[in-house]
């Protein structure tokens, strides 16, 4: 299996936005079992949620 990791500055916005249009494209030419997706931030804190505005968004 291959990792593909996303990072940006706090994981709360870009990364996790990534991530979950990788995943959800990679499932939609399955190919989601061969692939493990993550994302990180440089100046990440545990526990933070995701931004509003990115919330917003992915839900288009």
């Amino acid at each position: 299996m291959k990792t593909i990791i996303f990072v940006c500055t706090g994981n709360i916005c870009r990364s996790p936005m990534a991530e979950a249009f990788l995943k959800r494209i990679l499932a939609r030419e399955g190919l989601a079992t061969d692939y493990a997706v993550r994302s990180a931030g440089v100046w990440a804190a545990n526990g933070r949620p995701a931004s509003p505005y990115a919330i917003q968004v992915m839900t288009r």
